[in-house]
């Protein structure tokens, strides 16, 4: 190891350095310790020509004292650090970081951090990493004869390999709410005690353009309206996103549905109405908090719009499950037990969330019900 200088120039690694020193020191992430270390970890760990330790596994063992053998199903805590690191800093670089000449990105779905020059900056001496490339089927020695049969197997495992990717799962769960829609309408539930007309709370702005940002990304466009503005679109008009903690109240359901959100006296609860169990926001020893989050997507029917209704026990579990679908790795990883099957269906995915305050510490998947 050359001590990094493979990839970064002295001068490079510096200005990296400063940038890294004024970002933790910014409005976006003072506040939070845990972000700090995590994003230190993944820029020293690139500036040190070691991206091939920023994996989720790695990271979990080396900044946060993990076993080896862990399981990342259900630990979410490396994904849901790097969601907010990531938000954080393009908080950052938007609102407060205009005037730096480097700025230091997340992009989604790696924990490899990148250092993209603004308009005021020189291009840094090398770039920091390669791409990603695609995984490729191992060469075959001159000696083996490999029949048609063997060759149908071999391509139908990398077809299914493919249709399990994060990304493919990612955009068949997309596609029914922002493909061959005119548009797409983002509904978010006002707080308590807020009227209609009022602004709309800063948490709930930034779950929504991030929403909003993968219908761009899809070629579609998005209206934000309080709920109650207007009345639920049609089929004929376009498909509707709900937010809110009560938000799966707000449309007309499938009877089927196993789980549902229900506004007891106090705060909202998950009923399975199978088994009859209620999931409802409760406080743990250690001083953190236990909240559920549900997701419900419904596709267009003769009488329906398609729907995904993002809600929860508590404001908290609502960005969590807003986090769970904007994020491509996290959805694969809670959609890949179910199969491609399940995601061409109605379906609903049911979590748990552990958090401190605003701070989410662990998502854990519960369970995964598609509806045929």
């Amino acid at each position: 190891m050359e001590d990094g200088l493979a990839l970064f120039g002295a001068v490079d690694r510096q200005l990296v350095r400063r940038q890294l020193e004024r970002t933790l020191a910014s409005d976006a992430f003072r506040g939070s310790k845990r972000s700090c270390e995590f994003l230190s970890h993944i820029v020293e760990r690139t500036l040190n020509g070691e991206p091939d330790l920023l994996k989720e596994r790695l990271i979990g063992v080396h900044l946060y004292g993990k076993n080896g053998a862990y399981d990342t199903g259900s630990d979410s805590t490396v994904r849901v650090r790097a969601n907010e690191v990531r938000r954080r800093l393009l908080q950052y670089a938007t609102q407060l970081g205009k005037d730096e000449v480097l700025h230091i990105l997340l992009p989604s779905g790696s924990y490899v951090p990148e250092f993209r020059p603004t308009a005021r900056g020189a291009p840094l001496e090398k770039v920091p990493f390669p791409k990603a490339t695609q995984p490729t089927a191992p060469p075959l020695h001159k000696g083996w004869l490999i029949g048609p049969t063997v060759v149908a197997l071999l391509l139908s495992a990398l077809a299914f390999r493919w249709m399990l990717s994060p990304d493919s799962l990612f955009k068949e769960f997309w596609r029914p709410l922002v493909l061959g829609n005119h548009s797409l309408v983002l509904q978010v539930e006002a707080a308590p005690g807020v009227k209609n007309g009022d602004m709309i709370p800063w948490r709930s702005v930034r779950q929504l353009l991030r929403i909003h940002d993968i219908s761009y990304s899809f070629g579609g466009r998005a209206e934000i309206v309080m709920m109650g503005e207007a009345p639920l679109v049609s089929e004929e008009q376009s498909a509707q996103i709900l937010l809110g903690r009560t938000a799966g109240l707000s449309f007309p359901a499938p009877a089927v549905l196993r789980y549902r959100i229900q506004p007891p006296a106090g705060a909202p609860i998950v009923l399975d109405v199978v088994s009859g169990r209620r999931y409802k926001t409760e406080g743990l020893e250690s001083g953190h908090q236990e909240s559920y989050g549900l997701v419900t997507r419904i596709i267009a029917r003769s009488s329906r719009a398609s729907t995904l209704s993002l809600s929860g026990t508590d404001d908290v579990a609502v960005e969590a499950a807003e986090e769970l679908v904007t994020d491509p790795a996290a959805l694969a990883d809670a959609l890949r037990p179910a199969g491609i099957a399940a995601v061409e269906k109605d379906l609903q995915i049911l979590f748990e969330v552990q958090h401190f305050g605003q701070e989410i510490s662990k998502r854990r998947i519960i369970a995964v019900q598609a509806y045929p």
